[in-house]
Formats: C-alpha cells, structure tokens, sequence
C-alpha cells in the first residue's frame, strides 16, 4: 500500500508541473536602463509551450495606472511608443497557456531621456543700447526648439531680486510699455515646456532718454515745427539736425529722413489724417513734437 499511495502522489506531482509553465526571463532594454528614446523595444526570452504573451509597462511599479499599457503578442518582444520623456517606466511579462498555471516575470524599469531646452538666444534691442525710446520698445529673441512659452523678466536691479516685472508669452518678442525714462533696465529670458525650463538667457542692457536732459521745442534755440498744427505737410527749420523720424498714435514709424540743410518741407500727405509725432535727431540729443 505503501508503494502504490507514493506512485499516486508522484503522478498527481508530475501532471501539475506538465500544465505550470515558466516565467519568461526579461533580456532587454537591460534593468535600469537610462537615457533612452520614447518609442523602444522590449525583449525577452521564449519560453516552451506558450501560446502568446502578456505585457504590462506603466509609470509605477504596481501597475495600476492611467498610464498603463496592457497588450498582448505572439512575438518574445515588443516596441512601445509615445512614452513620456524623462520618466521612469516599469515592465513585466507573462506567458500565456490555455490550461495551467502561468506567473509574470520580474519587474524591471528603464527611464526615458529628457529634454534639455537651450536657453535662448537674445536679439533686440542690442547690448548696452542708450537713449531709446520709452514708447516703442520691443525686447526679441531667438526661437527655441521644442519650447511652447517663453518667461521675460525685466528690472532695474541686475540681479532680478527686487523691482522685477515678469510676463510670459508664446511668442519670441515681448512689447514694453509704462517704462520710464532717463532709467537704465535689465532683461533676460528662459524657455519653458511641460517638461521643464531652459536656464535664463545672458542678461542685456538698455537705458530710456530722460526728456529733461534735453531742449523743449518750444524753447528759443530748438528746431521749429509750423504750420502746428498741420495738414500733413510743415516745415522744420533748425541748426544741427541729422535725421528726423514721424511716428503714429499706434507706434508706428510712417517715415524716415536724412537732413542735410537748415530749412525741410516735410509731407506726410499720403499718410491718413491723424495725429503724429515728429523725433528729431542731431549729434546731442533727441527732441519730440507734435506734427
């Protein structure tokens, strides 16, 4: 009796490890594995017997979330795309069998490159630029690859720890108004993404004409402007001046000129009617006016 109740045992033992098959063992993207694309290939070592595979990769090691890829192939391997950059993935597989027993493999993880944003790239106004214009400043940048928005920061202290104005934009220029003059500023940029941000840009300068510091065109000795107002076309009658700029109630320069003699007509007939501002330059400063 002794020997026929072992022989049932040994044969109960041996039909249930015929129906159990093995976990597969994982080959690559190696455990740990960094650096790597968002779309990669997954694989493992076949095992006998199976009748397809299972595999699950997800953002945590429980695999229980949104994130969660659950599929199924005939193939030991598999590729994944879309994956998040800069993230850390898990993975595991399971063989499949119609009848018995079937267990997941080890878990192992790989994390994804990130992106790495330039900082970008400042253009205008140029470094260290003087007397501008406090009514048509416009600070630009150079596009950044892969950037959605850009933060641009602007003060008076250049260290940006106090008296600091900060805006974002999805564009790569930034208009500035309520600026004051006679006052030196400081600006820099990053770009940014849902990923993360650049580091700031190189910090640039510019400083705004004061209109104290220069004549009134009401004054005795500065260029005159008449018939003011005007229907389009006056005369600029005055001594030193070199260029002259007419600019709309929208900021924008309607004409350009060089002056080369003492008295100009200046006829701005093919421009709307409307009020405008004439700026007049000369070696020491620059004046405005209505026109």
């Amino acid at each position: 009796m002794k020997t026929l109740y072992f022989a049932i045992v040994l044969i109960l033992t041996l039909s249930i490890n015929a129906l159990a098959i093995n976990a597969p063992n994982l080959y690559t993207l190696s455990n740990g594995a960094a650096y790597q694309d968002i779309g990669e290939t997954l694989d493992w070592y076949s095992v006998s017997n199976n009748e397809g595979y299972r595999y699950q990769v997800d953002v945590t090691p429980n695999f229980n979330s949104p994130d969660l890829i659950d599929e199924t192939t005939n193939n030991s391997y598999t590729t994944v795309f879309n994956l998040h950059f800069g993230t850390t993935y898990y993975w595991r597989v399971m063989p499949l069998k119609s009848s018995g027993n079937s267990v997941w493999s080890s878990v192992w993880n790989f994390t994804t490159e990130s992106i790495s944003l330039e900082s970008p790239q400042l253009l205008f106004p140029l470094n260290n630029s003087t007397n501008l214009d406090v009514g048509i400043i416009s600070l630009e940048w150079l596009f950044v690859v892969d950037a959605t928005e850009y933060t641009c920061q602007i003060s008076t202290d250049n260290t940006f720890t106090s008296d600091v104005v900060s805006e974002t934009t999805t564009s790569t220029y930034k208009e500035l108004t309520n600026l004051s003059t006679n006052t030196e500023y400081f600006w820099r940029v990053k770009a940014s993404n849902n990923l993360g941000e650049s580091d700031w840009s190189q910090t640039w300068r510019f400083s705004t004409f004061g209109f104290s510091d220069v004549p009134n065109l009401e004054d005795d000795n500065a260029p005159k402007v008449y018939p003011n107002p005007s229907n389009r076309i006056f005369t600029l009658e005055g001594d030193g001046i070199n260029a002259i700029e007419i600019v709309d109630s929208k900021e924008q320069i309607v004409s350009k000129n060089l002056i080369d003699k003492d008295i100009t007509l200046i006829d701005i007939s093919n421009q709307p009617k409307g009020m405008y501002f004439l700026k007049v330059f000369s070696k020491e400063s620059v004046l405005y006016k209505n026109c």
